[in-house]
């Protein structure tokens, strides 16, 4: 008798097509809200597609949703310091570079948060990191 297969394959990603999709949907409606002036709409877009895609980064055959959930923390860390919530910009850029640790925006973005949070030897290591 046969086995029934996984719920997920080596080499496919845990994370639906469908899902993908509304997550870069999400991902344009973000960036437009971004650039209209409404960072809190942004950030509601973006976290909304971070919750969509990031299982995928537990997932080491899903490298090509690696970058985009690196990339969509590092637009709500953005968002967050448009929001002067630092705290919120401190934890997307850490998770952004838990993801890619070279990441130069979400070192900057992350500098920036530590600063206007007084962690002022936290936000010199991120900006040397960047150099």
């Amino acid at each position: 008798p046969s086995l029934p297969e996984p719920a997920v394959r080596r080499g496919t990603s845990s994370v639906s097509t469908d899902d993908k999709k509304r997550a870069m949907k999400l991902k344009e409606e973000g960036g437009a809200h971004y650039r209209k002036g409404r960072a809190a709409q942004a950030l509601a877009a973006f976290e909304e597609a971070i919750a969509l895609i990031d299982p995928a980064v537990s997932d080491p055959s899903a490298t090509d949703l690696h970058t985009q959930v690196a990339l969509l923390h590092v637009n709500a860390a953005t968002c967050s310091l448009s929001l002067r919530d630092y705290e919120d910009a401190v934890a997307h850029a850490t998770s952004a570079l838990a993801i890619e640790p070279l990441n130069t925006k979400a070192l900057l973005r992350r500098a920036h948060a530590h600063a206007s949070l007084g962690s002022l030897a936290e936000a010199r290591e991120d900006a040397q990191a960047v150099l």
